[in-house]
């Protein structure tokens, strides 16, 4: 849905001008639980995990694609954010 990203995108700039991250975090794991359909629960960890990785939170960005590589391993998005995560973490093996 274009609209939700528009407004994801704006809760994203709007969280790091105002040093908001962690109630845009509470949001979005609060979103992410209480997904009914598993199509939103992964859009809605993809962008959670940019705002993480943003925010230099590499763990736990890891951790939200992660989750989405492990449902869906064709999930190019998450393929190549956990290759440009584990490499700036310098977790090489996991790339393998």
């Amino acid at each position: 849905d274009p609209q939700s990203d528009l407004l994801r995108e704006d809760v994203d700039r709007m969280a790091a001008k105002v040093n908001g991250w962690d109630r845009a975090f509470a949001a979005y794991s609060q979103a992410i639980e209480g997904a009914t359909h598993p199509d939103d629960a992964h859009r809605l960890r993809l962008v959670y995990g940019n705002a993480l990785h943003r925010a230099g939170h590499i763990p736990q960005a890891i951790e939200q694609f992660r989750a989405v590589y492990d449902d869906r391993g064709d999930d190019t998005q998450a393929i190549t954010a956990l290759e440009a995560l584990y490499r700036e973490a310098g977790q090489y093996r996991e790339l393998l």
